[in-house]
């Protein structure tokens, strides 16, 4: 079984999107999945785990384009100056390139943490389409995942041992820093965390995620739903299910999964994300549902 890699730069309104594509040799296949990163640092937490999962599902026959968002990785444009509608807009993009350069003919989407969410709640609105969306770990509480993250980015700038200034002392390494990162926040009114300035777009979309916005609904979505997430992140799902339209056409699959994964640890932050089991259950799930008649 031979996986050919091949790097694309898909021009876009706002710039170019890369895409790494992933194809079996050995089962051509007109079924195509759009991979969707995490945003902030998550994406490089995760980019390993990314490649692998999209080998694992070239393995089963899917033709598998993993792109990069506008103003991320290796995509041209500056991650602060990104908003929601440019990455909904180069998924479409890429998909329709897909169409007409490769021959995909079926489509199924898998979104990472707020990958998730944005494939979720754009297709909720019509603005994507796809036969499934699966979603491992989505955000399912903008606002929870807001005050993670500043949390996280307040632990993290009190380490001055990350910091190069830090050998002249906390007091002046501390003033300076706090000095420029006000600069840059106010230069693009934005606000940092983690090392990524995230801009008014993003942040009022962020704020806006609620389960009960993410819930599919028969009458608003076309796809198919799968989540995989932990039983600590769907404590809410009850509530959510109650307003779930119920009628035919409509479904929902929501799976836990074992992997442990603290998001927003300090001491963990930085650390690689193998989550194997994961891995597999997604892969599972989209041969089942994403093939299927």
């Amino acid at each position: 079984m031979t996986i050919e890699r091949q790097f694309q730069f898909i021009p876009t309104d706002t710039g170019q999107c890369y895409v790494a594509t992933y194809q079996n040799t050995d089962k051509k296949s007109t079924t195509g999945i759009i991979l969707v990163p995490p945003i902030g640092h998550e994406y490089f937490r995760c980019h390993h785990w990314m490649t692998e999962t999209s080998v694992a599902l070239a393995e089963q026959g899917f033709y598998v384009l993993r792109l990069d968002g506008p103003g991320q990785g290796d995509s041209t444009g500056d991650w602060v100056h990104s908003t929601p509608q440019q990455w909904i807009d180069a998924i479409n993009v890429v998909k329709t390139w897909g169409r007409d350069h490769l021959a995909i003919r079926r489509w199924a989407a898998l979104g990472i943490r707020m990958g998730g969410s944005l494939l979720q709640l754009a297709s909720l609105q019509n603005l994507l389409t796809f036969r499934v969306i699966a979603a491992w770990q989505p955000i399912v509480q903008g606002t929870d995942y807001l005050n993670n993250l500043r949390a996280a980015h307040q632990v993290m700038i009190r380490d001055h041992r990350r910091f190069w200034l830090s050998q002249i002392g906390n007091t002046i390494s501390e003033s300076l820093t706090k000095e420029w990162m006000q600069k840059n926040i106010q230069q693009n009114n934005a606000e940092e965390c983690l090392g990524f300035y995230y801009g008014p777009s993003w942040l009022e979309w962020m704020q806006a995620i609620t389960m009960k916005a993410m819930a599919p609904a028969s009458q608003y979505q076309k796809s198919q739903s799968i989540w995989l997430s932990d039983k600590h992140t769907l404590k809410n799902l009850p509530e959510a299910t109650a307003h779930i339209d119920g009628a035919a056409g409509s479904e929902w699959i929501v799976q836990t999964t074992e992997d442990d994964i603290n998001w927003f640890d300090p001491n963990h932050i930085e650390q690689r994300i193998y989550a194997t089991d994961a891995k597999m259950q997604l892969v599972d799930a989209l041969v089942k549902y994403a093939f299927r008649k």
